[in-house]
Protein backbone atom coordinates (compact mmCIF):
# COMPACT_ATOMS: atom_id res chain seq x y z
CA UNK A 1 0.00 0.00 0.00
CA UNK A 2 1.06 3.39 -0.35
CA UNK A 3 1.92 5.88 2.51
CA UNK A 4 0.94 8.67 -0.28
CA UNK A 5 -2.37 10.17 1.66
CA UNK A 6 -3.38 11.65 -1.61
CA UNK A 7 -4.14 8.23 -3.02
CA UNK A 8 -6.62 6.31 -0.97
CA UNK A 9 -7.20 2.82 -0.30
CA UNK A 10 -10.22 1.88 -2.25
CA UNK A 11 -8.15 3.79 -5.30
CA UNK A 12 -4.82 1.58 -4.80
CA UNK A 13 -7.43 -1.42 -4.13
CA UNK A 14 -8.90 -0.52 -7.95
CA UNK A 15 -5.21 0.32 -9.59
CA UNK A 16 -3.47 -3.39 -8.87
CA UNK A 17 -5.77 -6.12 -9.95
CA UNK A 18 -5.49 -3.54 -13.68
CA UNK A 19 -1.62 -3.35 -12.78
CA UNK A 20 -1.10 -7.23 -12.98
CA UNK A 21 -3.43 -7.38 -15.37
CA UNK A 22 -1.23 -5.76 -18.06
CA UNK A 23 1.94 -7.27 -16.22
CA UNK A 24 0.33 -10.96 -17.25
CA UNK A 25 -0.97 -10.04 -20.78
CA UNK A 26 2.42 -8.78 -21.74
CA UNK A 27 4.13 -11.40 -21.01
CA UNK A 28 1.86 -13.95 -22.95
CA UNK A 29 4.15 -14.57 -26.27
CA UNK A 30 0.17 -15.14 -28.30
CA UNK A 31 -1.08 -12.02 -26.70
CA UNK A 32 -2.06 -10.16 -29.81
CA UNK A 33 -2.29 -6.30 -29.88
CA UNK A 34 -4.99 -3.79 -31.51
CA UNK A 35 -3.19 -1.38 -34.10
CA UNK A 36 -3.26 2.11 -33.10
CA UNK A 37 -6.22 4.10 -35.17
CA UNK A 38 -4.87 6.60 -37.81
CA UNK A 39 -6.30 10.08 -37.42
CA UNK A 40 -8.84 9.32 -40.42
CA UNK A 41 -10.19 6.23 -38.65
CA UNK A 42 -10.84 7.90 -35.65
CA UNK A 43 -12.51 10.57 -37.88
CA UNK A 44 -14.90 8.57 -39.80
CA UNK A 45 -15.74 7.02 -36.09
CA UNK A 46 -16.57 10.54 -34.78
CA UNK A 47 -18.73 10.92 -37.77
CA UNK A 48 -20.82 7.82 -37.36
CA UNK A 49 -21.07 8.45 -33.24
CA UNK A 50 -22.17 11.73 -34.19
CA UNK A 51 -24.61 10.53 -36.62
CA UNK A 52 -25.59 7.77 -34.53
CA UNK A 53 -26.59 10.57 -31.86
CA UNK A 54 -28.46 12.82 -33.76
CA UNK A 55 -30.61 9.79 -34.80
CA UNK A 56 -31.31 8.91 -31.79
CA UNK A 57 -31.96 12.54 -30.76
CA UNK A 58 -35.13 12.92 -33.58
CA UNK A 59 -36.51 9.81 -32.47
CA UNK A 60 -37.14 10.59 -29.07
CA UNK A 61 -38.13 14.31 -30.21
CA UNK A 62 -40.57 12.55 -32.74
CA UNK A 63 -41.82 10.17 -30.12
CA UNK A 64 -42.06 12.72 -27.35
CA UNK A 65 -44.23 14.87 -30.14
CA UNK A 66 -46.31 11.74 -30.54
CA UNK A 67 -46.94 11.23 -26.93
CA UNK A 68 -47.97 14.86 -25.75
CA UNK A 69 -50.55 15.22 -28.95
CA UNK A 70 -51.61 11.76 -28.24
CA UNK A 71 -52.96 13.18 -24.74
CA UNK A 72 -54.87 15.59 -26.42
CA UNK A 73 -56.44 12.72 -28.48
CA UNK A 74 -54.75 13.67 -31.23
CA UNK A 75 -53.02 9.76 -32.78
CA UNK A 76 -50.76 9.39 -34.99
CA UNK A 77 -48.82 6.87 -37.26
CA UNK A 78 -45.15 6.35 -36.38
CA UNK A 79 -42.36 7.31 -38.69
CA UNK A 80 -40.70 10.90 -39.20
CA UNK A 81 -42.58 11.26 -42.46
CA UNK A 82 -45.61 11.50 -40.78
CA UNK A 83 -44.70 14.47 -38.57
CA UNK A 84 -45.47 17.20 -41.37
CA UNK A 85 -49.44 15.85 -41.36
CA UNK A 86 -49.22 15.97 -37.55
CA UNK A 87 -48.38 19.33 -37.47
CA UNK A 88 -51.33 20.18 -39.74
CA UNK A 89 -53.42 18.17 -37.66
CA UNK A 90 -52.17 20.26 -34.11
CA UNK A 91 -52.48 23.38 -35.55
CA UNK A 92 -55.61 23.47 -36.41
CA UNK A 93 -56.95 22.29 -33.29
CA UNK A 94 -58.53 24.69 -31.42
CA UNK A 95 -57.84 26.62 -28.24
CA UNK A 96 -60.24 23.86 -26.17
CA UNK A 97 -59.00 20.88 -27.62
CA UNK A 98 -55.23 21.88 -27.32
CA UNK A 99 -54.10 25.09 -25.07
CA UNK A 100 -52.07 27.67 -26.20
CA UNK A 101 -49.05 26.42 -23.92
CA UNK A 102 -48.96 23.11 -25.09
CA UNK A 103 -48.90 23.97 -28.71
CA UNK A 104 -45.79 26.19 -28.03
CA UNK A 105 -44.13 23.56 -25.81
CA UNK A 106 -45.09 20.92 -28.89
CA UNK A 107 -43.70 23.34 -31.52
CA UNK A 108 -40.67 23.87 -29.92
CA UNK A 109 -39.97 19.70 -30.19
CA UNK A 110 -41.41 20.15 -33.77
CA UNK A 111 -38.84 22.65 -34.19
CA UNK A 112 -35.68 20.49 -32.70
CA UNK A 113 -36.07 17.33 -34.71
CA UNK A 114 -35.69 19.33 -37.98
Amino acid sequence: MSDDPLISLPAVALIIPDAEAICEAATRPNMRFVPIKTRDQQAVLALHGSRSLLVRQRTASINAVRGLVGEFGLIAAQGRYRMSELRQRMNAMTPDHLPAIACQAINTLFRSYR
